[in-house]
């Protein structure tokens, strides 16, 4: 069974390569394999192999420059992107990443939220007291307005409450101080972002490459040659033999 199967596959090999040498030179068995032709053969095959070489050459060099193009502009618009993301963090930074959690309490870089209620760090002022194996825990606003939490010593201990009241006045004085310094930050992250736009350089360049490998391959005349070539082999071909090739 193996060897009638790779009779059969040798078989098919020859076969197909005889179809397409009777295809690449039309005009009959002779045209395509007696010697008497051989030449005309070379001379048809070697058209063809010149233009296929010169078009690759060409189709290659294009495709490189057009590649750098789109990735150099998609680089310029994730540094803009990027740039653009910091800014609005900086004027909306929202809550921020959670830094602890305590109990149904979490404390995230911006704000500390207790069960829905979120209240912004900035100007929070944070007060503990323990008392009757209750501790209390007292977060004042700007405004005055206080936010209670208290929690029973057989859940939480009192130095876990001590530590998470300073946790959030730590995180309170850190909100504090971004506030402060958000202004010349912000000022920055626009002026990166103005930079991010303007700095197109790398982009353009990539761009001009692009026109004159196009204007180059326009202007050169080898393929027009060639293919000037493969047209006269053709020519020849089909007055001698009836057919004309590809």
């Amino acid at each position: 069974m193996d060897v009638v199967f790779w009779v059969l596959l040798v078989v098919a090999g020859c076969a197909a390569s005889v179809g397409w040498r009777l295809w690449s030179f039309p005009g009959g068995w002779e045209r395509a394999f007696a010697g008497t032709y051989a030449a005309e053969r070379r001379r048809l095959a070697a058209a063809r192999r010149a233009v296929r070489r010169l078009r690759w050459a060409a189709g290659r060099e294009m495709a490189g420059a057009r590649l750098t193009v789109h990735r150099r502009t998609a680089a310029h618009r994730q540094r803009v992107r990027a740039a653009q993301r910091h800014l609005d963090r900086l004027g909306d930074p929202g809550s921020g990443a959670v830094l602890v959690r305590f109990g149904g309490a979490a404390l995230h870089e911006h704000v500390v939220a207790f069960d829905g209620t979120s209240i912004p760090l900035a100007g929070l002022r944070v007060r503990d007291e323990h008392s009757g194996g209750t501790s209390h825990l007292y977060l004042t606003r700007p405004d005055g307005r206080v936010h209670h939490e208290t929690y029973a010593h057989g859940e939480h201990a009192e130095d876990d409450v001590r530590r998470f009241a300073v946790r959030v006045q730590n995180a309170a004085a850190d909100e504090n101080d971004f506030r402060e310094r958000r202004t010349v930050m912000i000022a920055a992250a626009e002026a990166d972002l103005d930079a991010a736009r303007a700095d197109t350089t790398a982009r353009d360049r990539a761009r001009e490459e692009l026109a004159e490998i196009t204007e180059r391959h326009r202007l050169d005349t080898r393929l027009k040659a060639a293919r000037a070539e493969l047209a006269a082999a053709r020519d020849h071909w089909h007055r001698t033999s009836g057919r004309r090739p590809r």
